[in-house]
């Protein structure tokens, strides 16, 4: 998955999140913005660096902290009421402070993060196994040739036609046991690394298998609101002993803001919701083609460094085919 196409996908998971905080959960923009706008680019970066543990745990907690008073304020607190002031900022310290201890979104969290530490490390094998493909194709590009390499491609090709030699008035042409071994002897460095090459396949092969699997990093990323949203759901559910707890640990905390207004009404957003399902499928459906698509190429390229003698020499224009034929140009004169 390049760079591009993960920004793509971070920016997008963000914006699908903050609709859902503001239509579905009622939280104003003002109080999740930050927040969400943190936890994504946070995200990003994580993706990007070679280490994923050392920074993904702090981020996932951070974020469901930091979500925490607004949730506790907009949604868990509500009750029926159409309007609430924005907390005060001592009473919003206190919640993010007991967040951990009052765990109000469950094991939401470790799961979260589980399955996101798994998809990134899948997503890293996976881009670090293409950079190996190409690598390796890019040093077959280039392919030296010795002179013993030049001798034999010249007595392969040129001889017999310098030598004026012919068969009835025709040209003869190279016979394929010796195309064959002039080719294995200029490919032989080429061929060395077959083996190799094989196994990368097959360790491609296995590695797309997981990747299509739940932990794929773009699934995962598709579905972050739906995630978010069902941590707050069980916030929700939860909702009375949260609010008990909160009132022991904040009682003597101010809990409205004195210089705040109501809160103003919701921002009225592009209505993306309905669209999302049927387009994320879509994407999923392509991206999984692609790769599919990719695994067959791969697997039609199992062997192909030991087949490349064979396959230039097929060529019947050039080389005769048949292997018992004594009317052939053999390197030195015409036969087997």
């Amino acid at each position: 998955m390049s760079t591009a196409r993960i920004a793509q996908l971070v920016s997008e998971a963000q914006n699908r999140t903050s609709v859902s905080l503001t239509r579905l959960h009622k939280v104003p923009v003002s109080e999740h913005e930050a927040v969400v706008s943190n936890f994504f680019t946070a995200l990003h970066r994580s993706v990007q660096s070679d280490n994923v543990d050392t920074s993904l745990d702090d981020i996932v907690r951070d974020f469901f902290t930091n979500l925490f008073p607004a949730v506790f304020n907009f949604v868990l607190s509500v009750q029926g009421q159409e309007e609430r002031q924005p907390i005060s900022h001592e009473y919003h310290a206190c919640l993010k402070r007991y967040a951990d201890q009052i765990q109000p979104f469950g094991n939401q969290a470790d799961h979260l993060l589980k399955h996101l530490r798994r998809s990134m490390k899948h997503s890293m094998v996976f881009q670090d196994a293409l950079k190996t493909f190409t690598n390796a194709m890019n040093s077959t590009e280039v392919i030296s040739m010795d002179n013993n390499c030049r001798h034999a491609l010249v007595r392969l090709q040129v001889c017999a036609g310098c030598r004026g030699v012919s068969l009835k008035g025709a040209e003869v042409k190279p016979c394929r046991g010796m195309c064959l071994n002039v080719m294995r002897g200029c490919l032989a460095k080429i061929s060395e690394i077959s083996s190799s090459w094989d196994e990368l396949v097959v360790s491609f092969e296995n590695l797309q298998v997981g990747m299509m699997g739940h932990y794929e990093l773009q699934r995962m990323l598709m579905y972050m609101d739906m995630n978010i949203s069902e941590a707050i759901m069980m916030a929700m559910d939860d909702s009375a002993r949260i609010y008990d707890e909160v009132k022991v640990k904040c009682q003597n905390i101010p809990r409205e803001d004195p210089n705040s207004k109501s809160t103003p009404s919701l921002p009225i957003m592009p209505d993306v919701t309905e669209a999302i399902p049927a387009r994320d499928a879509m994407l999923l459906q392509t991206f999984h083609q692609e790769v599919k698509s990719l695994v067959r190429y791969l697997e039609d390229s199992r062997g192909m460094f030991n087949r490349l003698a064979d396959a230039l020499c097929q060529n019947e224009a050039e080389y005769t085919q048949d292997m018992q034929s004594a009317t052939c140009w053999n390197g030195t004169t015409v036969g087997r």
